[in-house]
């Protein structure tokens, strides 16, 4: 009986990924809304161990991008890449996490025109496609 549970818990330990994929959004740029910018060494070294893959706003527009991902990680506060918004939810339906990093999650639309980036009037739209119906600020 113990050989019998020892080979289960091998079989299980021996199918569980060792390092799931995390997907940064980073471009550089890219504002931070209601919150502090947080470094790209920071991230790295906050995520180190989970290999992340750090992608630009034209790799996150490519549903493939997101293909695997364990986890997708926007970490400029309140702003949301609008123009990859497509990916980004294909990618949570289809049973993705998100982590966002500060501010009010989803909040504020930002695209990309004539090269620039440019933040769009804060709504809750993101947010409700997502079901995510309060957020609260986290006292310092």
């Amino acid at each position: 009986m113990r050989s019998l549970i020892a080979a289960l818990i091998l079989i299980g330990v021996s199918t569980f990924p060792v390092a799931a994929k995390v997907v940064v959004f980073w471009h550089p740029g890219f504002p931070t809304v209601s919150s502090q910018p947080v470094a790209h060494d920071t991230l790295a070294h906050a995520l180190e161990g989970m290999e992340p893959v750090f992608s630009d706003l034209d790799q996150l527009k490519d549903p493939t991008a997101l293909a695997g991902a364990e986890l997708l990680v926007l970490p400029y506060g309140s702003a949301a890449p609008a123009d990859a918004w497509g990916a980004i939810m294909t990618y949570l339906r289809s049973g993705g996490n998100l982590l966002v990093l500060g501010g009010q999650p989803l909040r504020v639309p930002v695209t990309r025109m004539d090269g620039k980036f440019v933040e769009g009037r804060p709504q809750d739209t993101y947010a409700r496609d997502l079901n995510l119906q309060h957020a609260y600020e986290v006292p310092t």
